[in-house]
């Protein structure tokens, strides 16, 4: 069946707001959708003037206040709109492709625009967020995130660091996850698709050590909290599960320590993520959904940090400040952490989720590169190849 076109509803408008794109809707000019019935799309003008006849944001269906507003450049929401937007929890793109005509003048059919008057080529990419392209990467070689990547080789793989093909180490089994700090790598093996997980800890001086599991419990994604800490998921037999701190321990061991309470979590849950450098992030399970929560490191203290949601597909987190983001199995992209209020930022339907440092901005690949601004909501979207398979904070890798 063939997509529909979907016109500004207002009244007898016409302008195009949502046009079918290579077999998906896609937003065709400067607009607001409302997010909660997802049934009223206005052209930006006449989201303009529904506000100011009803003196709110109310979604003349649903009475719903929260709206997606995507303006193509250089057509901007007036600062009164823009705040309001915000502060209901909306969230703005600002979009640097010129994919249609935008709303200022309305009309039932888009003229096509001049050859002589083409739009020049969108800028390229902000340099702060490190884009890994399929075709830059070695045969065979599969990038985690930039600067990390790996080759399964027989039964086993090669762990290869900033592309040095020459300096990569050998592990056993299937490579299911691997973090980096700086040169220290850990990387979550398991021996067969049916077979629990081992972790292992890579030195840049070549030693290497293994979290003990002599019960073979499933183990789930490691996450760096410094160079020589690291938490851990561990599932046990009663259907819980409980985060760990490891620390490398010689010769050759990991010592581990439970941090908080058991709890149940996700089955196909995202591997937890560390956020100020104190703090792990989990998805606890209760009779609504899966509960974020920040649990700290030093005494298993827990604070809730969003509502009940969908489990996350993968969860991101600031080094430097209390702030995580995340993507859920609704393909919501969220963040939040203590003393921040939850935030939606977007949607999302891949893994690659990145997020600055300092927490400011959440960066994932959907097509576009979209770059969220966690403090007002803002979202700005620039073009990029097609064959990007993982991207990251550039000011986090190591020169």
């Amino acid at each position: 069946m063939a997509l529909p076109t979907i016109a500004c509803c207002y009244r007898d408008c016409g302008v195009q707001v949502w046009s079918p794109v290579s077999g998906h809707l896609e937003v065709h000019c400067s607009s607001a959708t409302c997010m909660t019935c997802r049934r009223v799309a206005l052209c930006l003008r006449h989201f303009e003037d529904v506000r100011a006849q009803q003196g709110n944001l109310g979604c003349p269906n649903c009475g719903g206040r929260r709206w997606h507003v995507v303006l193509f450049e250089p057509v901007k929401l007036p600062a009164a709109l823009e705040t309001e937007v915000s502060a209901e929890r909306g969230h703005i793109e600002v979009r640097f492709v010129s994919t249609g005509t935008t709303s200022d003048t309305p009309q039932a059919e888009p003229a096509p625009a001049p050859r002589a008057s083409e739009p020049p080529p969108p800028p390229p990419a902000p340099a702060e967020w490190r884009l890994v392209r399929a075709s830059e990467l070695a045969p065979g070689v599969r990038a985690v995130e930039p600067g990390l990547a790996f080759r399964a080789e027989g039964d086993g793989a090669t762990v290869v660091l900033d592309d040095d093909l020459e300096a990569a180490v050998a592990v056993d089994g299937i490579v299911r996850r691997a973090v980096r700090s700086g040169r220290c790598v850990l990387v979550e093996t398991a021996a067969s698709a049916q077979t629990v997980s081992s972790v292992e800890w890579l030195m840049p001086d070549g030693r290497r050590g293994h979290l003990p599991n002599p019960f073979q419990l499933s183990v789930r994604g490691p996450a760096f909290v410094s160079h020589d800490r690291f938490v851990v998921v561990l599932d046990l037999p009663d259907g819980r599960s409980e985060l760990r701190e490891g620390r490398f321990d010689e010769p050759g061991l990991v010592r581990t320590r439970r941090i908080g309470r058991a709890m149940r979590l996700a089955d196909d849950g995202a591997a937890p993520a560390v956020l100020g450098g104190h703090s792990g992030v989990i998805f606890g399970r209760d009779s609504e959904g899966y509960v974020p929560t920040c649990v700290r490191l030093d005494d298993g203290r827990e604070t809730t940090i969003g509502a009940a949601q969908a489990p996350p597909r993968v969860v991101v987190a600031a080094p430097d400040v209390p702030l995580a983001a995340w993507v859920n199995y609704d393909g919501d992209v969220r963040c939040g952490g203590p003393g921040s209020e939850e935030r939606m930022l977007g949607s999302c339907d891949t893994d690659m989720l990145a997020m600055s440092d300092d927490g400011r901005r959440v960066a994932w690949v959907d097509g576009p590169l979209h770059v969220a601004d966690t403090q007002t909501g803002q979202v700005s979207i620039w073009k990029i190849p097609d064959d990007v398979v993982a991207v990251g904070w550039a000011a986090a890798a190591p020169v």
